[in-house]
C-alpha cells in the first residue's frame, strides 16, 4: 500500500511541475552497450574511427531516450536516440565565443529580456534532420542534405532575486524557442 501511495505522489509531483511552467527534470544513468538498440549502435559504428562511447538512459517529463556520449575529432558529442534506436539529434559542445558575433549579440539581447542578470555556462550546437545528413555532419562537419541547426544553452540566470539554471534552445537568429528551468534531483543528472 505504501509503494502505491509513493508512486502516486511522485506522479502527482511531475504533473504539478509540468503545469507550473516550463521545467526540465531528468534522470540520467549509465547503461551497457548491450542494452542499447542495435540501430543506435549501428549509427555510432558508421561514424568510423572506433570512438569510445558511454551510453546513458535518460528519463524526463517529455519521455525517455538513449544517449551516446563520445569524443570525436577532439570535440564532445552527445547523440540522442529514441528508446527504439531512432536518431533524434546530434549535439556538439562548443564555446560561446565560437558562435558568429551577430548570433552572440542576438542571444545576449534575448537573454537580457528574460533575466535580470545571466551567465552562459554551456553551449551545444544541435543538429536535427534525417539520418544521412546527421551522419555526414558528424563525420565531416558539413553536408548538402537538409538539416536544422539550433543551439542549446545552459544559463545561470537571475530573475526576481532568484538564481537558477535554465536550459534554453535558440534558433540560428538567436530567438528563444524553449526556456526550461532545470530542476536537479540528488546526483541524478550528469553534466557533460
Amino acid at each position: 500500500m505504501h509503494k502505491k501511495c509513493y508512486i502516486f505522489l511522485v506522479s502527482l509531483q511531475f504533473v504539478f511541475l509540468a503545469t507550473m511552467g516550463q521545467v526540465k527534470q531528468e534522470r540520467e544513468y549509465r547503461i551497457e552497450a548491450s542494452e542499447v538498440p542495435e540501430l543506435a549502435r549501428q549509427f555510432i559504428d558508421s561514424i568510423g574511427g572506433t570512438p569510445c562511447v558511454r551510453w546513458y538512459y535518460e528519463e524526463n517529463l517529455e519521455g525517455n531516450s538513449i544517449e551516446g556520449k563520445l569524443r570525436y575529432y577532439k570535440k564532445k558529442h552527445s547523440i540522442e536516440f529514441s528508446t527504439e534506436g531512432q536518431l533524434q539529434d546530434v549535439e556538439i559542445l562548443i564555446d560561446f565565443d565560437a558562435l558568429p558575433e551577430r548570433l552572440q549579440e542576438a542571444i545576449k539581447k534575448q537573454l537580457g529580456k528574460e533575466f535580470d542578470n545571466f551567465k552562459v555556462k554551456k553551449v551545444q550546437r544541435q543538429y536535427t534532420g534525417e539520418r544521412p545528413a546527421l551522419l555526414e555532419l558528424t563525420k565531416t562537419g558539413n553536408t548538402s542534405l537538409p538539416y536544422t541547426t539550433r543551439y542549446e544553452l545552459v544559463v545561470k540566470g537571475k530573475k526576481d532575486s532568484q538564481k537558477n539554471l535554465y536550459e534554453i534552445t535558440v534558433d540560428q537568429q538567436g530567438n528563444i524557442l524553449k526556456n526550461e528551468e532545470i530542476l536537479f534531483r540528488n546526483t541524478d543528472n550528469l553534466e557533460y
